[in-house]
């Protein structure tokens, strides 16, 4: 079964979650009041509050939306449709961006102000943690675009294409390594088994 250290074949996004429910948890700072609270209007479920948090240091509630994600750019462009998720031409940032603004509106619904109300949760401020890297051609590596708005430090790799393996590596024979997602959220580390 899957764990915070061992996520088994867990999504990477629910398992960044644990990560950051186990951090909460455990820190002074901060009151973990609920995580992954459905919200039903109608008789269907309308959203999901990742985490409702009480910050002990400001006093303040928090509605905390989570979000792991690698984006990878063909090109050099800072643009949001340009930077393409692991799940294929739909995922991208753009994409990704838009659903979150729904997700960090989520606090406001009527389904949400009664939950915080018969919880005695003052109203949250929302804000959103997002973690993850942003991959450029190698070619691009030290003089490409980064996205619109990223922070100026993200974390931030190289990719090429099999083609261009003996340009960069200096070989032909490069081995490839593909990472379970499982292993996306840390630095690697070989472990016994891999290639």
């Amino acid at each position: 079964s899957p764990s915070v250290l061992h996520p088994g074949d867990q999504l990477l996004g629910k398992h960044f979650e644990a990560l950051i429910a186990c951090w909460l948890e455990a820190s002074p700072h901060f009151k973990l009041h609920a995580h992954s609270v459905q919200l039903h209007e109608g008789g269907q479920t309308v959203g999901e509050l990742d985490f409702l948090v009480e910050d002990l240091r400001h006093g303040r509630s928090l509605h905390l939306e989570v979000a792991s994600k690698f984006y990878l750019a063909a090109e050099d462009h800072s643009g949001w449709d340009e930077w393409g998720g692991p799940s294929g031409r739909h995922d991208t940032l753009r994409v990704k961006m838009d659903k979150l603004v729904h997700q960090l509106a989520a606090a406001r619904r009527p389904s949400a102000r009664e939950y915080l109300s018969s919880h005695r949760i003052a109203t949250p401020q929302s804000v959103l943690l997002m973690k993850g890297w942003f991959f450029r051609h190698y070619t691009h590596i030290h003089k490409g675009k980064s996205p619109r708005w990223a922070h100026p430090d993200h974390a931030a790799g190289w990719w090429f294409r099999p083609s261009e393996a003996h340009e960069v590596m200096g070989s032909d024979h490069v081995r490839i390594l593909p990472l379970p997602k499982g292993r996306w959220l840390g630095r690697f580390h070989p472990t016994q088994g891999d290639p």
